[in-house]
């Protein structure tokens, strides 16, 4: 089974002026137009029955503005509830264990601009099982788990213990290769915590060691970058970025900008 024939995104456009609505339909993701009215994303949404799940979550991937964008369940009467977060822009939806009542819901969901003046620009909208967000980019299932005080071996075993399995597909802690994917995971996730980098192998070059990138370069994992933030500085032909792969230290010299706890699932 592979989730991401049933993962689809639309694309909704904000031009800035007048414009007729158009509904959004998930099978031809081509975009839609939004006025001053709230749009239906997927009025004719359907999915496999056989599907067991416990939630629907539907999440504004790229291009969200907090305060201004927000989805919303609008007449619909199930037992299913939505949740929206207006700090992450996404809506989740629970309460039934029954998929038909998700397909109803899902029918109903509206996005809305909350301004009197929308800033223009394309909303990436992505529907998925259960609690995951996906990324288009990537074609990355991602969960942030809140655990504290773990440590990065134990949340490493954890992410790709059987019990974090999604839908069939095997979890690890994120790797990090764009500034998109970063952006991504920084909006979808809160505090602080564990990704699939480290340099416990030889101190100061940090490789990816988890997910496809950890079964690289002989399986030692791909390294990314060399060496301390200060070194970088003072002699950058031979410390820093290694090869143009993505990295993003942040001001605390070695302290990963999007040290963020998330499990990702590549279908």
């Amino acid at each position: 089974m592979k989730i991401k024939n049933f993962i689809f995104y639309l694309v909704l456009f904000l031009p800035g002026f007048a414009w007729g609505d158009i509904s959004i339909n998930p099978n031809q993701p081509g975009g839609a137009t939004y006025c001053s009215q709230p749009v239906f994303l997927a009025p004719g949404f359907t999915m496999d029955a056989s599907f067991a799940i416990t939630g629907m979550k539907v999440s504004i991937s790229q291009g969200f503005r907090a305060g201004e964008d927000e989805l919303l369940l609008s007449g619909y009467t199930g037992p299913v509830t939505g949740y929206w977060s207006d700090s992450q822009g996404f809506l989740t939806l629970a309460g039934s264990s029954d998929i038909h009542d998700y397909i109803l819901a899902m029918q109903k969901v509206q996005y809305r601009n909350k301004t009197a003046l929308p800033n223009n620009g394309a909303r990436i909208i992505t529907f998925s099982l259960d609690d995951a967000d996906y990324l288009p980019e990537t074609k990355h299932f991602y969960r942030f788990i809140n655990y504290q005080g773990i440590y990065w071996t134990s949340a490493k075993a954890e992410a790709q213990s059987a019990a974090m399995k999604y839908h069939g597909l095997q979890g690890y802690l994120a790797t990090i290769n764009s500034e998109a994917e970063n952006a991504f995971i920084k909006l979808k996730t809160k505090g602080v915590g564990w990704i699939g980098a480290s340099d416990q192998s030889v101190e100061g070059e940090w490789r990816w060691v988890t997910g496809p990138e950890g079964l690289l370069e002989g399986g030692a994992g791909l390294l990314f970058w060399k060496g301390s933030g200060y070194q970088a500085k003072s002699n950058p032909a031979v410390y820093g970025p290694v090869n143009g792969n993505y990295q993003n230290w942040n001001r605390y010299d070695q302290a990963y900008s999007a040290t963020l706890a998330t499990t990702t699932w590549e279908p």
